[in-house]
């Protein structure tokens, strides 16, 4: 894998290019190859931001100007060969050769060439303009799992140049990368003059992006075990009724400010409870079990496991609770947490040995057996949002919660004190449990905004 960094002219856009190799060629092949395409090359210009100062490419500049875009990326015969080192790119007479090896029924069609991308968010989309002046490039957006994302179509030829473009989401790409697969019904070769990434708003997107100002009705929200009443108000009812934002807002140096109005219309008391689902990056939802169990960074180290068997020798105590997970491949420094790697099951015992040593039964037995050495820490129970508000409400009674939290990158607990490293994205969410769990409850909830 290699890895450089780019700065597009038009505005300071990082972004982070790499390509794996379908064949998992080492570095030092990786060297070889593009030293002996280099020297196939016709001209191989040297420099980051090399510009031709042809007639041709002054026109092609002038022309990706005046499409107005606010940020943008482009790619040629100056810098491709800087990201893209698969041997089915060259870079000869000012374009860039893009070699479809790969003979189909439909055609040609060439290897997946991967951009991953930096300083850019779920909200945006991203614009692929291909540009030749011989012919339209077909190609295909995937995702990281080889799932087509968008297709590419013809845009309107300007002199004597072809241009294929193709939209997608990058809410689409959770880690920020993607594929171009080139193709062409009958030639076995493309050669492109520029490759364009630009991008734009989504304001269909499902995050929302700092700073901003929500207020929180019936058309943003999902309701979730419980009957949303009739009217303009959020009225519902359950035993245990749940609602969430619809939309997942970014995680920024910005607090999260909440502020709702909770009133109990029914005839029994229920148990209101204010807070967040959270989220890291690739969008997996974080719960308890993901960090230390009452927050104490007690690192163990497994003595002995069997396969089949459902209990491991550690080399010390620690505390616990019943359903309790047990993290694995735990560091002195958390650096681990939020912790993603579990040993099978949920801990139902740690007894203490006689020799200070400690024995973890888990509810299942291990599929495999814990690697001696080991190192691991007792976590939290799965169940539970982050909660920044909680009380019981008799019948009739009205109260408004207010918050703020804010990310801290040093915090590692799971907790309503901020929003730990790892967390990327967070839910406003109100429940409201019943007091006694075999009654409904009534709730009606106004004035709910969020700013971010």
């Amino acid at each position: 894998m290699f890895i450089k960094h780019y700065q597009s002219y038009s505005k300071c856009c990082s972004i982070l290019i790499y390509h794996d190799y379908l064949r998992y060629i080492t570095i030092v092949a990786a060297l070889l190859f593009c030293t002996f395409f280099v020297a196939r090359a016709d001209s191989q210009p040297t420099g980051l931001f090399s510009v031709d100062s042809s007639a041709e490419e002054e026109y092609l500049e002038d022309y990706i100007k005046s499409k107005g875009y606010s940020s943008c990326i482009v790619f040629d015969s100056a810098n491709i060969k800087q990201f893209w080192f698969d041997r089915s790119v060259l870079c000869q007479g000012g374009n860039i050769c893009v070699f479809l090896d790969n003979k189909t029924n439909s055609g040609f069609e060439g290897v997946p060439l991967r951009i991953n991308l930096l300083n850019v968010n779920e909200c945006q989309d991203c614009k692929v303009d291909v540009i030749t002046n011989s012919q339209i490039a077909d190609f295909v957006v995937m995702d990281s799992k080889s799932k087509v994302l968008s297709k590419s179509s013809a845009e309107q030829p300007f002199d004597q140049y072809y241009v294929s473009s193709s939209t997608f989401h990058l809410e689409d790409t959770p880690d920020y990368s993607f594929c171009l697969k080139f193709s062409s019904k009958t030639n076995d070769e493309l050669s492109i003059k520029k490759i364009i990434l630009s991008f734009s708003d989504n304001n269909d997107s499902s995050f929302l992006v700092s700073p901003g100002i929500l207020e929180i009705d019936r058309d943003n929200i999902n309701v979730l075990s419980a009957t949303l009443g009739e009217g303009k108000a959020i009225e519902f009812s359950g035993k245990r009724g749940r609602i969430q934002l619809k939309k997942c807002i970014i995680v920024s140096d910005k607090a999260v400010e909440t502020s709702v109005r909770v009133k109990n219309t029914g005839d029994k008391p229920t148990h209101i409870y204010v807070g967040f689902n959270v989220y890291t990056k690739n969008r997996v939802e974080l719960r308890g079990n993901n960090f230390p169990y009452k927050s104490l960074n007690n690192v163990l180290t497994v003595v002995s496991s069997e396969a089949g068997k459902n209990s491991v020798i550690v080399n010390s105590y620690s505390d616990w609770t019943k359903n309790c997970y047990l993290a694995l491949n735990a560091e002195e420094d958390l650096f681990d947490v939020p912790n993603m790697t579990f040993a099978d099951g949920r801990i139902v015992e740690v007894k203490k040995l006689s020799d200070g040593m400690a024995e973890i039964t888990m509810d299942k037995p291990f599929k495999t057996a814990l690697e001696t050495g080991t190192k691991v820490r007792i976590h939290g129970v799965m169940g539970g949002y982050i909660y920044t508000n909680n009380k019981i409400l008799q019948p009739g009674e009205e109260e408004i919660f207010s918050s703020s939290i804010k990310k801290d990158e040093f915090f590692q607990q799971y907790s309503p004190k901020a929003f730990s490293r790892g967390v990327y994205s967070v839910r406003p969410l109100v429940l409201s449990y019943s007091v006694d769990a075999n009654e409904e409850n009534t709730v009606v909830i106004s004035d709910y905004t969020v700013s971010y």
